[in-house]
Parts: C-alpha cells; sequence; structure tokens
C-alpha cells in the first residue's frame, strides 16, 4: 500500500487478511493504511467467521467485511456499498 501510494496509484479499496502468519496482519495494518490514505476503504478478510473484526469491523477501525472464503459476488457487493458511501452528495 506504501509503495501503490508513493508511486501515485490510486487504491480504490484495499482487502486485508486479519492472520497472516509470520507478517503483519490486518488488524495491525489497517490503522497505518488509514494514516497514509485516510479515505481509502479498507475491508477485513477471515476464515474465522466469528473473529469479532468480522462481526463489528467499524469498531477496529475498518469499513467492512468478508467471511471467507468469500465470492466475487461478495466483494462486489461490498466495493459497490463502500463506494456509494464514499460519494459525495450532490
Amino acid at each position: 500500500v506504501r509503495k501503490a501510494n508513493e508511486a501515485g496509484v490510486t487504491l480504490v479499496a484495499v482487502v486485508l487478511d486479519l492472520t497472516v502468519p509470520g507478517g503483519m496482519g490486518g488488524a495491525e495494518a489497517v490503522s497505518q493504511i488509514k494514516q497514509l490514505i485516510p479515505n481509502v476503504p479498507v475491508i477485513a478478510a477471515s476464515g474465522y467467521a466469528e473473529d469479532p473484526v468480522i462481526a463489528q469491523p467499524q469498531d477496529y477501525g475498518f469499513d467492512g467485511s468478508l467471511a471467507k472464503p468469500y465470492r466475487m459476488q461478495e466483494l462486489s457487493a461490498i466495493l459497490e456499498k463502500l463506494s456509494k458511501k464514499n460519494q459525495p452528495d450532490h
């Protein structure tokens, strides 16, 4: 995300896995991403559907969540919902 931002790439959303063995998981990364690009929607993804982040993503700094495995239709629906939420009122 940092490299894309520095290169001038416009991100429409970021999907983060909550658990990354040996790496930074989504719960740790979301605040860093929001500091870099405050308005980018960040979506939590996890195979642990009972994880509280999946149930209440906004409480953890996320804009939405997906339980894995998810289908393209579910990803499309959340991206559409978040894009409408981020559009200015006319």
